[in-house]
């Protein structure tokens, strides 16, 4: 239970809120209530239930750690074959591509709202629209997740202002976890990666 992993006692400094993958945040007064609202903005939304007890403890506990209480887990004795074995490096896996999408287009809104963002001229955008075209590690964001294709509609709105997505591609680059609708425009310097294809504009060349 929630309140056995968190001091209830200790209000967090921030408030008590959860923020959902398409960047909503989701407040209440207590923690039990926050959980509910997850549970309920996710269930009109037709998003994945999930774990929202789990989840918004574990944000509330990375955001805060002095409200959270750290359960005591005696130590295990371990056998003989135990101690011999070597432990297996796990690597956790890699964000998502719309994990990725949604951070880099935040990125760029706080960029544009500075007023640091510059952007080519139609032409280039149609150049670099035809290379993307015919690359392999272009990716579209999976359509299941509603809220998600509509907080990347909005970001991409948001950036591109009075420029629209005059023709495709529409998906992201996998290699960079950038939006294409939005990196067609944007007068940005290349960048060294092996992984790019020969040919593609982003690339760094000598």
């Amino acid at each position: 239970m929630i309140s056995s992993k968190i001091n209830v006692n200790v209000r967090p400094s921030q408030g008590h809120f959860f923020e959902e993958a398409d960047g909503t945040q989701i407040r209440g007064n207590t923690w039990i209530e926050v959980v509910k609202r997850v549970q309920s903005y996710r269930s009109r939304n037709h998003i994945a239930p999930g774990n929202a007890e789990t989840e918004v403890l574990a944000q509330a506990c990375q955001r805060e750690p002095q409200i959270c209480k750290r359960a005591h887990v005696p130590p295990e004795t371990p056998s003989k074959s135990a101690r011999r074995a070597p432990r297996q490096h796990i690597d956790p896996p890699p964000p998502s591509l719309k994990t990725r999408l949604l951070g880099w287009l935040r990125d760029m809104r706080k960029f544009k709202e500075k007023g640091s963002l510059v952007y080519v001229d139609l032409a280039e955008r149609h150049r670099r629209a035809k290379i993307c075209l015919g690359c392999p590690h272009r990716k579209a964001m999976k359509k299941t997740c509603g809220a998600c294709n509509k907080a990347v509609d909005g970001l991409r709105e948001e950036v591109l202002g009075e420029r629209r997505e005059i023709s495709p591609p529409k998906e992201g680059c996998n290699v960079l976890g950038t939006d294409l609708p939005v990196m067609l425009w944007l007068d940005e310097l290349t960048v060294e990666n092996a992984n790019l294809p020969a040919n593609c504009w982003r690339k760094k060349t000598l």
